[in-house]
């Protein structure tokens, strides 16, 4: 028995999928170790900071702070999506399992007892 996808899962599956087919690119690794470049070299600009003045401390700080939040929920997202992925997946091929059959004619297991 095959299982026809609704329009609201088919069109789920199918974003999903090229969040997918993105992240799996060497490009998109090249982009991913550029972001994280930039974070590390946020975060060594904030250490490094020999400045006696808090505000540039601060905005070194902010800086290094938008940075790593931005690369958090880009790869929050990305894994949330797989997460998806797989469990849309993996209920479709639940769905399409052959479901048993009732036990039919025979005494019920109480009336045996």
């Amino acid at each position: 028995m095959t299982y026809a996808l609704d329009a609201v899962e088919a069109l789920q599956l199918a974003e999903l999928r090229e969040i997918y087919q993105t992240t799996n690119t060497a490009g998109w690794q090249r982009l991913k170790q550029l972001m994280e470049s930039l974070v590390e070299e946020a975060h060594e600009a904030m250490i490094g900071n020999i400045s006696s003045d808090p505000m540039t401390y601060m905005r070194f700080q902010l800086r290094w702070q938008q940075r790593e939040a931005m690369l958090r929920g880009v790869l929050d997202y990305i894994g949330n999506c797989e997460r998806d992925r797989k469990r849309i997946l993996e209920e479709i091929q639940e769905r399409e399992k052959p479901q048993p059959e009732m036990y039919r004619g025979g005494p019920d297991l109480e009336e045996v007892a």
